[in-house]
């Protein structure tokens, strides 16, 4: 690249000139300095992109069976509604139980340590004015803050334009990887927590682990005053957990079995399936499988009972 002097230069200098003259170098250096930039800023910007436009693109794929999702992943059945008293309306959130099969430790040179089964309380209960949904498991902030790039950084000749290309069409690519990879991990947590929600309420109903203690006052007024003014706030309502949920340590106080929580119905049974393995999410769109449930069972036994009643 031709440079603009301010002064002539010694004739020496310029016949002694090659492309290894530090003048060029110099020159050449920066030039590399911008294309490395420009490539950096492209691949940028085609990332952000390429993992907003696979997220979307996700997103829109679940919500076309927003009904059959909603079924297969609702948290209502593991989040008590409190439908009485000063709290009605809250929802008690079950806590997240894991299970850890048998393992051997080796504690030191002279003691080796057999473990059996183990649970894990990774979360405790907690309240919330709405129960968990499986969109703010698989798409948490999805919506990132996206800009055009500055004119000023575009390409203006045919090799820029070509750094620029390949450097978007490489962002691009792994954005939409790293999307698909966190989704996936988003949907591993997800069914991961439903999986522990059911087995902390299992414990709980077994009185392996003692439920939750909620209180709710109801206060008659409740009143503050600030250099911004003063409140007055009428018929406050505090709900507290008074009382978290622990293991309970005495073996002869637990229940050989579970109780049937009152709202089993097909869809949790078949949800439950789900969530445990032994229903992939495959073969309840494949009309060709017929999946029996105890309710299912109990129509057809109930049918060749009155049939079998009319011989």
């Amino acid at each position: 690249m031709a440079k603009t002097l301010d002064a002539p230069m010694d004739k020496d200098v310029l016949s002694e000139l090659d492309q290894a003259n530090e003048l060029y170098l110099n020159d050449a250096k920066e030039l590399k300095e911008y294309y490395s930039e420009l490539k950096r800023i492209a691949n940028t910007i085609g990332y952000e992109h390429g993992f907003q436009t696979e997220m979307n693109f996700i997103k829109q794929k679940m919500l076309s069976e927003k009904s059959f999702w909603n079924n297969a992943l609702s948290f209502s059945r593991y989040s008590n509604l409190l439908s009485s008293g000063p709290a009605k309306g809250m929802f008690l959130i079950g806590g997240v139980v894991d299970e850890v099969d048998s393992s051997i430790k080796t504690v030191n040179k002279d003691l080796i340590l057999l473990e059996g089964k183990k649970y894990i309380i990774r979360r405790y209960p907690s309240l919330r004015i709405s129960p968990p949904h499986w969109l703010d498991y698989l798409f948490p902030d999805m919506q990132r803050k996206l800009t055009t790039p500055s004119q000023s950084i575009l390409p203006k000749n045919d090799i820029e334009r070509d750094i620029w290309k390949k450097s978007i069409d490489a962002g691009w690519k792994n954005g939409v990887r790293v999307a698909q990879d966190e989704y996936r991990k988003n949907y591993t947590l997800l069914f991961a927590d439903l999986i522990g929600m059911v087995r902390y309420w299992r414990l709980v109903e077994t009185g392996v682990i003692k439920e939750v203690q909620v209180l709710a006052t109801n206060h008659r007024m409740s009143y503050s005053k600030s250099d911004d003014g003063e409140e007055l706030i009428l018929n406050p309502t505090s709900v507290e957990i008074t009382e978290q949920s622990t293991f309970v340590v005495k073996p002869q106080e637990w229940s050989a079995s579970s109780n049937q929580r009152p709202n089993t119905s097909a869809t949790n049974t078949i949800r439950d399936a789900v969530i445990e393995g032994d229903l992939l999410l495959e073969e309840l769109t494949n009309r060709d499988i017929t999946i029996f449930t105890p309710e299912h069972q109990q129509t057809m036994e109930a049918l060749k009972n009155e049939r079998y009643n009319r011989l």
